[in-house]
């Protein structure tokens, strides 16, 4: 296979070899206004961190025409406990 146009040439006493930047920047750390230093904050009223709400929604709307309720039920608060269910049992792992 023949070397493309732009390949550079060299000839017999040259060897391409790496070459450092000029500048290298430092290293990154975190120091942002929101970063929490240690552990996640835990109380009555925080929550739990767990999964993107979103896709919890995606699958129930799915799976809509599938949910079997009684007499007097709704298919919407069968939902809505069905979510919180399983955003709080995802919060776990």
């Amino acid at each position: 296979m023949a070397a493309p146009r732009y390949a550079p040439e060299f000839t017999a006493g040259q060897t391409p070899a790496y070459e450092s930047p000029q500048y290298v920047p430092g290293s990154w750390k975190p120091g942002r206004k929101g970063e929490i230093d240690g552990r996640q904050p835990a109380g009555k009223r925080l929550g739990y961190q767990g999964p993107d709400q979103g896709f919890v929604l995606k699958i129930a709307a799915a799976l809509r025409p599938e949910i079997k309720v009684q007499t007097g039920e709704n298919v919407d608060d069968a939902i809505r406990g069905s979510i919180n269910i399983a955003l709080r049992r995802a919060s776990l792992y």
